[in-house]
């Protein structure tokens, strides 16, 4: 079974970016992983030299996101390769940019 480390970006207990990884089955549907039937968007984003793809609930597609699936796609080889620590820091630029902030955070 071919897995990839994929990262799911939350807001924790303490209103702050919360990272948890998880090795899955590159080919596994966001709702087996997270346990909602539903419909679900995605969009590719562009930092620092590398491509994350970010799936996120349809519904908040137009708005800001309460939970985010990001996975890196590898351009040259157009597949999905696994997050790694150095990737923190773009997935810190996406929870800042993408996901709703509780209003007693920073």
């Amino acid at each position: 079974m071919k897995t990839i480390k994929k990262a799911l970006l939350t807001i924790g207990d303490f209103n702050e970016l919360a990272i948890t990884e998880k090795d899955l089955n590159i080919y596994i549907p966001i709702n087996r992983y997270l346990d909602e039937v539903g419909f679900y968007e995605f969009d590719f984003i562009n930092l620092n030299g590398k491509e994350y793809l970010i799936v996120f609930d349809e519904s908040e597609k137009y708005s800001k996101k309460t939970k985010i699936l990001v996975s890196r796609n590898d351009e040259l080889e157009n597949k999905l390769i696994d997050i790694t620590p150095d990737d923190y820091k773009n997935l810190e630029w996406i929870y800042d940019n993408y996901m709703i902030k509780p209003k007693n955070a920073s």
